[in-house]
């Protein structure tokens, strides 16, 4: 079983310092991912649906209002047969580039709505160019004097166009949404990410520095109260617990060789008195001895 006290102080405080610094740099990669992919999401709805939008409403513009409004000044002596002729033809120039502007954005998988608008507007263009060619020296094509005529080519041709282009901007609205709603998923994902992860994480950071602190906080209590028994005791076989193999637990190994050493000088220390005392009493029978023995020669002589 792992115990903090195998690991030294310096290691554990280290850990615990770089630990909130490591899971910032880990929600700033996630923010910068998050950020990419909206990035991504972002230019998907402008390159994909926005932009074909542009040139569908573009398109719907110049054929059902502007172009309209240029024959209808014709018709009724506000604009000339020339300058009529002249807008018609750049106007038409302008359709087509809208138009193949959409075709290279929708790219080449075509559903039966853009089959249709296909063909629907090659019939627009083909009426407008009908209702600007010439019927004589002084006038564009009689057709379009017919107010009856011409309403029925508009009802016939360039209604049905403006319903179907009508229902491809009503598709890329839907398909701008799902961009939309798909983006406004991973902010919701990241934020709730972010709340009960960052949640977690600091209850976990705080457990762990809970966990830190007591395994340093209760040796050191160890190694004080050791201390303490030893300086009220005086007793030099009194051994302080160790546990571990921090800086605590080097302290507490160092103190009790210390204690030991100690125990080990005195009992010396009390052996060499010992043999000392011994050996003054050696010295002392044997000066009584030749004093004795000085004393009976003297009464001798």
């Amino acid at each position: 079983m792992f115990r903090f006290n195998q690991v030294k102080i310096s290691t554990r405080l280290f850990c615990l310092s770089a630990l909130p610094i490591i899971s910032l740099l880990v929600a700033l990669f996630l923010s910068f991912q998050v950020t990419q992919q909206k990035d991504r999401l972002f230019d998907r709805l402008y390159q994909q649906h926005l932009l074909p939008l542009s040139e569908i409403l573009a398109t719907h513009s110049l054929l059902r209002q502007t172009g309209l409004d240029d024959l209808r000044r014709y018709r009724t002596g506000w604009a000339g047969q020339n300058e009529t002729i002249d807008k018609i033809e750049s106007l038409l120039a302008q359709v087509g580039e809208h138009w193949r502007a959409y075709q290279q954005q929708r790219g080449e998988a075509v559903d039966p709505l853009n089959q249709l608008a296909d063909q629907q507007l090659e019939s627009a263009i083909q009426l407008y160019q009908q209702w600007i060619s010439r019927a004589g020296s002084d006038a564009i094509t009689v057709r379009i004097l017919n107010e009856s005529t011409f309403n029925n080519e508009i009802n016939h041709t360039l209604v049905p166009l403006g319903e179907t282009l009508n229902q491809l901007v009503a598709q890329q609205i839907g398909m701008a949404g799902e961009v939309q709603t798909e983006a406004a998923s991973l902010t919701h994902t990241m934020v709730q990410f972010y709340l009960f992860g960052g949640a977690i994480w600091v209850s976990l950071l705080m457990l762990l520095g809970w966990l830190i602190q007591h395994s340093i906080q209760r040796p050191l209590h160890q190694l004080r109260a050791g201390i303490q028994r030893l300086a009220n005791s005086s007793d030099l076989t009194t051994q302080v617990v160790v546990q571990g193999r921090d800086e605590i637990a080097q302290t507490a190994q160092a103190l009790n060789r210390m204690v030991n050493h100690f125990c080990h000088l005195i009992i010396e220390i009390e052996n060499k008195s010992v043999e000392l005392r011994k050996n003054a009493k050696r010295m002392l029978l044997v000066s009584e001895t030749v004093e004795e023995k000085s004393n009976n020669t003297n009464l001798e002589n």
